[in-house]
């Protein structure tokens, strides 16, 4: 299972050994196929401003990390 954690900011805040790098805004729960692989697409709403950003990053859970979670890289997505 994974954690999706979208936010409009940067929080970049120590957790668990890591660091969350967005703004704990919305979280998904999404669940992997037999790979491991999960995917989520979405277009930006109407009248969102050029230059608006999201940062996105995954928690995994996962026994052989360091207690017990894994966090990817994040990254922004910025409309142009």
């Amino acid at each position: 299972m994974r954690v999706l954690v979208i936010g409009v900011g940067r929080l970049n805040a120590p957790l668990f050994g890591g660091t969350i790098v967005p703004n704990l805004n919305l979280l998904l729960q999404l669940n992997t196929d037999g790979a491991g692989s999960s995917s989520v697409s979405f277009p930006y709403p109407p009248g969102v401003q050029p230059g608006f950003s999201l940062y996105f990053q995954q928690i995994i859970f996962d026994l052989g990390a360091p207690a017990s979670l894994a966090m990817s890289n994040a990254i922004a997505a910025t409309k142009p």
